[in-house]
């Protein structure tokens, strides 16, 4: 019988965070972006940000399956193929957008936690370059 895995207090602190700053970032992006398009100078920056926004909501739920099927295979010793881990973690998300009655509110949850994900590796991306 193989050993129940129990989530720590730390993953779902950080699931909330990511999510939060995902739903966060879903509001305010498309308000920046729009506001920016307003002078001409800011145009193409107003653009690319409401692109890039876009871009990251598409693959939200692909880096959210991502980092499921690698916390299923979580052996230290051999890790799992990134494409193996990538299945795995894909067929979860199917399942779980395509449950009837619930699968909308799945979808919309797993893309903000996702979309938070990503956001939070850009900003992070961003201020270790500023420091350095």
């Amino acid at each position: 019988c193989p050993a129940r895995r129990e989530g720590s207090w730390p993953t779902v602190v950080a699931v909330l965070i990511s999510g939060a700053i995902g739903f966060g970032a879903m509001v305010v992006l498309p308000i920046a972006a729009v506001l920016i398009c307003f002078t001409i100078v800011g145009l193409p920056l107003g653009l690319l940000t409401f692109v890039g926004g876009a871009i990251g909501l598409y693959l939200s739920k692909t880096l959210l399956a991502l980092v499921i099927g690698r916390s299923l295979f979580r052996d230290p010793t051999r890790p799992p193929h990134d494409a193996v881990a990538l299945l795995a973690g894909l067929a979860i998300v199917i399942v779980a957008i395509n449950v009837p009655l619930v699968g909308g509110l799945a979808s919309f949850l797993l893309t903000i936690v996702g979309f938070g994900m990503i956001v939070s590796m850009v900003l992070k991306r961003f201020n270790r370059d500023a420091t350095a």
